[in-house]
């Protein structure tokens, strides 16, 4: 972070209510995973050091009490996982396989977010790292309760609100 780097770092995938670390270390962008109906997913720990959400797979959590969470939040369904190029059975060739689901899909979509805010000088032409974590969570759209909470953080990234 002192070398102007983004760190991007995964929630961890125990379901808890505790940030992984390195993730919650102060100046790291803490990302919990979500499923394709942009709920918090089931493995996705979550708490007061979760800064946003991006797509993980898997299935749903239990939803909050919130009328967002209960509106579209179903657990008990099995949903898509989130496909990635990543070794294969063989570790010299590169596949596509299925059932891959967790934070660390979740936290490379931060990353390439904040690449793109960096890349469009949306915020000048070195940003600081901070200024690009407030700009990504600003930007992101909202989950759960309105505002800021422990289930969502700051909420969903959003590239499109991020880059115009």
């Amino acid at each position: 972070r002192r070398h102007r780097v983004v760190v991007t770092g995964v929630a961890g995938n125990e379901g808890g209510a505790q940030v992984a670390y390195p993730a919650r270390a102060k100046g790291v962008i803490a990302v919990g995973g979500t499923t394709e109906d942009g709920c918090r997913a089931e493995y996705s720990n979550s708490g007061n050091d979760l800064d946003v959400m991006a797509p993980g797979g898997g299935d749903d959590a239990v939803p909050g009490a919130d009328a967002w969470d209960q509106a579209h939040c179903r657990p008990g369904l099995s949903l898509h996982s989130v496909y990635q190029q990543t070794f294969s059975s063989a570790l010299g060739r590169f596949g596509l396989p299925d059932g891959f689901y967790g934070t660390s899909m979740a936290a490379p979509h931060v990353a390439g977010l904040a690449a793109l805010v960096i890349a469009s000088k949306r915020l000048g032409s070195r940003p600081r790292p901070a200024a690009v974590e407030r700009h990504i969570e600003r930007t992101a759209r909202d989950l759960g309760a309105p505002g800021w909470d422990v289930h969502y953080g700051h909420g969903l990234i959003d590239a499109a609100a991020a880059l115009r």
